[in-house]
This record gives C-alpha cells, structure tokens and sequence, in this order.
C-alpha cells in the first residue's frame, strides 16, 4: 500500500490547529487505500501549538527556534524521506487550504 506524508508546518497556530487537526484525523480515518501520517512542524512557536498538537494522534516535531517557513518545511520534507513515504504532501496548519480538496490531491497520485 501506498504511503503519504501530510506535513503542516506551524507557528503560534493555536487559536486555529485544533479545528485543522481534527477536520485532518476524520479525513485519514476514512482513507483504506493509503497509509497517511500527518506531521506537525512546531517552528518555535511561543503559544500552545505544540502542546495542542500533542493531544492529537499525530507526529508532532518541535523546532527550538523559529527557522522560518523554508525551514520548518525542510524538516518536514526530511521526515518523510527518512520514513521513506512514497509522497509528501504540504498543507498550510491555519486552515487556508480546504481539507475537502484533499481528494482531489490524492487521486493524482
């Protein structure tokens, strides 16, 4: 079976993580044809994002400092070749891009 890598780098996104988090942990469960891990890339942030993320079934990695969105991304990327998923696919952790778009994402792999 295929695999995915969902990677949502975030900085101070609490007021908006968990609303993402869920809409994204309801969509995997409902997913029988691919193997998908969401990554959470906390980039420093100075708010609750990462212990927010924590109390979700998802992969949670924390930079100490905030290494820009370039950065946090790179980590992501790197994760996913590490665990040596078959795609890596970046969504934004504010929810600007719509959870509901993600098949149409995943039927192009």
């Amino acid at each position: 079976m295929k695999s995915l890598c969902i990677i949502l780098p975030a900085y101070n996104e609490a007021k908006a993580i968990g609303p993402v988090m869920q809409k994204l942990q309801n969509f995997v469960k409902k997913q029988n044809d691919l193997v998908i891990e969401i990554v959470v890339i906390d980039d420093g942030s100075t708010d609750q994002t990462f212990q927010i993320c924590q109390t979700f079934n998802v992969t949670v990695l924390h930079h100490i400092i905030n290494r820009g969105l370039g950065g946090a991304l790179a980590t992501g990327i790197e994760y996913a070749k590490m665990h040596n998923f078959d795609f890596a696919l970046t969504m934004d952790s504010d929810g600007q891009h719509d959870i509901n778009d993600l098949p149409k994402a995943i039927k192009l792999l």
